[in-house]
């Protein structure tokens, strides 16, 4: 009996701590989104609390900024602005790129919403997104409470899919 008692010991040592486990979970639709502050392209800090109450904020990470496929993906929300404003959402968008290379990106392709960064990736690991040159795209929606409506990490057409979403949530 003293050997299994010692295996279960020794299988609770290395079994990951619940409490632990959850605080590293990923965000999800249902969760509530923390508080976070980031510098935007024009170094000014950004305060996600800011909207908690008043507005529903689309949240949106991406891959390096250098990718041809990023500006493709920021142009997308830029050009969809005016239904977004429509549906009472404000844009933003994170990675880890510096503020000098996000202020390049939204000046040199007309940006109309902050790009924020996140040079310690706390927020982008606070959501799950691992960002980086080769990853992909994710796309959260939170409510005026700060609560996570919607969520979309695979395929194309994030700024197109968000803005469904938003406009059928309105009716």
């Amino acid at each position: 009996m003293k050997p299994a008692l010692l295996l279960f010991g020794f299988v609770m040592l290395l079994m990951p701590d619940a409490a632990v486990y959850a605080q590293n979970k990923p965000l999800s639709i249902g969760d509530s989104v923390p508080g976070f502050t980031l510098k935007d392209e024009n170094d000014s800090v950004f305060n996600i609390e800011k909207y908690h109450g008043s507005k529903k904020v689309v949240i949106y990470f991406y891959p390096h900024d250098a990718r041809l496929e990023t500006v493709k993906w920021l142009c997308a929300f830029r050009d969809n602005m005016v239904g977004f404003k429509k549906a009472g959402a404000v844009v933003i968008a994170i990675n880890n790129g510096t503020v000098e290379e996000h202020k390049n990106l939204y000046n040199k392709n007309k940006i109309n919403f902050p790009l924020l960064s996140d040079p310690d990736k706390k927020v982008m690991n606070m959501f799950g997104f691992k960002g980086g040159l080769f990853s992909g795209q994710a796309t959260y929606i939170m409510d005026e409470s700060g609560q996570i409506l919607f969520f979309l990490d695979r395929g194309s057409d994030h700024a197109q899919k968000a803005l469904e979403y938003l406009r059928a949530a309105k009716r």
